[in-house]
């Protein structure tokens, strides 16, 4: 069961990364190109809104497990940095996303202060 749940952390990592790379091929793509501001903002709202919230309970339920048992095995390490890492450069895309290339984002449910 633990292994799932830091599969669940590593997958939301990897989406994060690949919905990044997309939102950078749409937005550095050939001028004159027509597309929906939605194929940038609607991935990034269900990673945010969606999948966050469930890696951040799947990484809990790790730590949990880890201080119950006092070990601390690798992959719950680093489960845990990659889910801090992931989260932070979310962040870092939403301000660039909005700063920068005025991409209306939506809001975030759990995140009531922005």
């Amino acid at each position: 069961m633990h292994r799932l749940l830091a599969t669940v952390i590593f997958a939301y990592a990897g989406l994060s990364a690949a919905q990044w790379g997309e939102a950078t091929r749409w937005l550095h793509g050939p001028p004159g190109r027509f597309w929906c501001g939605n194929v940038i903002s609607d991935p990034y709202m269900l990673l945010v809104n969606v999948l966050a919230p469930l890696a951040a309970a799947a990484n809990v339920a790790l730590v949990r497990r880890a201080l119950k048992t006092r070990r601390w095995p690798s992959y719950t390490i680093t489960a845990t940095l990659a889910l801090v890492a992931t989260l932070g450069c979310l962040a870092y895309e939403g301000y660039v996303l909005r700063c920068r290339y005025g991409v209306p984002l939506g809001d975030v449910w759990w995140l009531p202060w922005v």
